[in-house]
């Protein structure tokens, strides 16, 4: 099942972005920015802009006036690969 985000799945948006911060590293020149990133979660967690799947995936979105956002970030687990859960959350967070 795929949801907005809502306080209480804070935990779970913080680990789907480490890992997904693990997985897809920044290049070697640049600063780390995790704090930064995280903090930025946290203000999108609270705005709506964060849609989770049970299954182990995140979609974060910004928007851009009412009609047009931009997509942050999308991370489906490893495990969770292959079923089409990236789609799926791409088409809530587009909704």
């Amino acid at each position: 099942m795929i949801r907005t985000a809502t306080a209480e799945d804070r935990e779970l948006v913080r680990a789907l972005c480490l890992e997904f911060n693990t997985e897809i590293s920044d290049l070697p020149w640049r600063d780390d920015d995790t704090a930064d990133d995280l903090a930025d979660l946290e203000r999108k967690l609270a705005e709506g802009g964060v849609f989770v799947a049970d299954d182990g995936g995140i979609a974060v979105i910004s928007m851009d006036g009412s009609r047009r956002g931009w997509l942050d970030l999308l991370y489906v687990r490893p495990d969770a690969r292959g079923r089409g859960l990236a789609r799926a959350l791409v088409r809530e967070a587009a909704l």
